[in-house]
């Protein structure tokens, strides 16, 4: 492996926050004299501290602490995922188990609120006896079979339904698009 691919490789480790300290100060030195590599960590940074403010409110260390406690984590809503690696002796293992520490309760919820508004999307299309169809869950995305007549109530009953799957001290904000497939929605 080239020189080059291992800084590519591990600044993309970097940027999703998969590095350890002692890492980070060995990608620095190999870095040194690449001025396309020092603009990629340079980028790497920014982007570091840009999802550092955004995401001011998450305490991954008190988080940390907590499944160090517990071996365990959960979402808003309860679900419980074992972290057994958390202390575990290989960095990779260890670093794993810490992203997903921090991840499950953001990304968990984010699953727990999509599966809420679908059992309630479906719960509304049966009792008004529309023909449109959930077929397709794509992380935070739902896809409809729409019939053209039940556009202008499948809309407003997707967006409340996703919108107010659960109040938060944040909005739920939803974009929806329409189009005969899903490449082509506007």
């Amino acid at each position: 492996m080239s020189e080059h691919t291992w800084v590519q490789e591990h600044l993309a480790s970097y940027i999703a926050g998969g590095l350890e300290a002692d890492e980070v100060e060995r990608l620095e030195q190999h870095v040194d004299g690449c001025a396309a590599c020092e603009q990629a960590l340079n980028e790497a940074r920014a982007a570091d501290r840009s999802l550092t403010a955004l995401f001011a409110g998450v305490q991954p260390d008190a988080t940390l602490e907590q499944v160090r406690r517990d071996r365990k984590v959960k979402t808003l809503f309860g679900r419980v995922r074992p972290i057994p690696d958390i202390d575990s002796k290989n960095a990779t293992q260890r670093g794993f188990a810490e992203r997903t520490a921090v991840n499950t309760p953001l990304q968990g919820t984010a699953a727990d609120l999509i599966k809420l508004a679908m059992i309630r999307i479906d719960e509304d299309i049966r009792k008004r006896g529309l023909k449109s169809r959930m077929t397709l869950q794509v992380h935070d995305e739902l896809v409809f079979e729409v019939p053209e007549n039940e556009v202008d109530v499948m809309k407003p009953l997707v967006r409340e339904r996703m919108e107010n799957a659960h109040t938060l001290a944040v909005p739920l904000v939803v974009e929806i698009g329409v189009g005969k497939n899903w490449r082509d929605m506007e």
